[in-house]
């Protein structure tokens, strides 16, 4: 991996250095001998192929143990070969341990979890006669936002038909009636967020007594001080309610708690101490490519003052004519500026943020006068 550095100020270089350890710089730094000046541009260029789609031991899905109803539904959306990360994390779902999967972004996070907790779900079906009850979803997934939450419903649901499971989003923002009746079913896999799942519990609208698989997605997002007491609520909810002895002939077996799995994208100190409190034994997985930059993508970091910042993102707009842009904003405010200040210049923008109901900002991003 080459980078180029145009005109390094030696206190860019230490920073950067002291931070080698967490973004794993490179060895080979090129750099000119011009007279030190401001930073203008850093250019990473790309040396591999992603690093998730590289040739792994496994080499379809019916390796790694899958059920082959949901081998058939990955099939049926184009999926035959897992990534590096479902091929290392699958199977300590499969064997039944909790599980830390720390692995870079696009690195196939969702179905590594999704395949094997589906599979499981119908394999105790097949097996061991269990049936799903209404209100009471043997899977769950939670994620920190309602829009991530509707986006891996989507890729369970995509997987439904042919794996023949039931998957439904209990989702705040959404119309009410329309997700009681989503539960007057037997549910297989409830995807939510904290506060959705916390105030439908509260509701009594769900039961968390035969949960078997916890899925914390984002874990590293839903560990922190935003998020951090409710997730450890319900952990602790989920495996007491699921280790409590269950009587009845119409009761579910006691399996001894409910299999948590968390995923994120990256791994901290605070992520590992704050789940190993709360879940014994976790088998931690981890890519090569976690916490690196990542070789197929070239990068550019343009260093530019306050009031050059609007100027050289239209520039760098105007530069490829014709290709899409995605531009983050900090803040609500901002991103209206930075929307506003495009639009008077002639740039077609579609704006999305929290500022927009998510029905709103769904409808724009496919309908509205610049689809995304």
């Amino acid at each position: 991996m080459r980078i180029s550095w145009r005109a390094c100020r030696p206190a860019l270089s230490q920073a950067l250095h002291k931070r080698a350890s967490s973004i794993r710089l490179p060895r080979r730094v090129v750099a000119d001998n011009r007279p030190i000046t401001k930073v203008q541009t850093i250019i990473i260029k790309p040396t591999s192929k992603h690093p998730a789609l590289q040739r792994q031991a496994a080499e379809s899905f019916s390796e790694l143990r899958l059920r082959g109803d949901v081998v058939d539904a990955l099939g049926n959306i184009g999926l035959s070969q897992p990534t590096v990360t479902q091929m290392l994390t699958i199977p300590h779902i499969l064997k039944g341990r909790n599980v830390l999967c720390a692995a870079e972004t696009g690195s196939g996070k969702t179905l590594a979890y999704l395949a094997p907790v589906i599979s499981e779900l119908r394999r105790e079906e097949a097996e061991e006669g269990v049936v799903p009850r209404l209100r009471r979803p043997r899977a769950l997934v939670v994620l920190p936002s309602r829009d991530l939450a509707s986006q891996v419903l989507a890729v369970a649901k995509s997987l439904c038909h042919v794996a023949r499971f039931r998957a439904v989003g209990l989702i705040r923002g959404g119309k009410k009636r329309n997700i009681r009746n989503s539960l007057l079913s037997p549910v297989d896999l409830a995807v939510t967020t904290p506060d959705a799942l916390l105030q439908f519990r509260r509701q009594e609208q769900i039961q968390l007594s035969d949960v078997r698989f916890l899925v914390v997605d984002e874990a590293d997002t839903l560990f922190d001080r935003s998020f951090q007491e409710a997730t450890t609520s319900i952990i602790r909810t989920i495996k007491a309610s699921t280790t409590k002895p269950l009587s009845g002939a119409d009761q579910q077996p006691d399996r001894g708690g409910a299999q948590v799995i968390a995923v994120a994208a990256t791994l901290s100190t605070h992520l590992m101490e704050s789940l190993q409190s709360l879940v014994p034994s976790v088998s931690v997985v981890t890519t090569k490519s976690l916490h690196k930059i990542l070789p197929h993508i070239e990068q550019r970091f343009h260093k530019v003052t306050q009031t050059e910042k609007a100027d050289k993102l239209l520039s760098i707009i105007r530069e490829c004519p014709g290709d899409v842009f995605m531009v983050f904003c900090n803040t609500v405010s901002s991103c209206d500026w930075t929307s506003h200040f495009l639009q008077t210049n002639r740039t077609p923008v579609t704006t999305l943020h929290a500022g927009f109901r998510a029905s709103v900002r769904f409808y724009h991003s496919l309908h509205g006068p610049n689809p995304v």
